[in-house]
């Protein structure tokens, strides 16, 4: 699974805020394997560190579909509602982080 490569590549770009090749990475690897929750939850936050929250919604609910159980997901979507001044969405998202992993 070579996709993995292209979504490790595209968070050691985030990490140097080079976000077109970041994108184009996380781009490839979610082209390569649609199926991992995680090149979709990984490019949201990208999304969300660049403040594009519609379109951080859109690859955190796909990363949610794909796995309905991953705090950190919900946790995401939250942050992202909370840029939105959705603040009831917001509360929702990290209820459901909380519920998933009270501890």
């Amino acid at each position: 699974d070579t996709a993995i490569y292209y979504n490790n590549r595209g968070l050691a770009y985030l990490r140097m805020e080079n976000y077109e090749s970041c994108f184009q990475d996380f781009d490839v690897a979610t082209q390569l394997n649609p199926n991992d929750p995680n090149y979709f939850f990984n490019r949201g936050n990208a999304y969300l560190t660049i403040r594009n929250v519609e379109q951080a919604l859109s690859d955190l609910d796909e990363a949610i579909s794909l796995a309905q159980s991953i705090p950190a997901y919900y946790h995401s979507k939250g942050v992202a509602f909370q840029a939105l001044g959705r603040k009831a969405g917001a509360i929702e998202m990290f209820d459901k982080a909380l519920a998933l992993n009270p501890k």
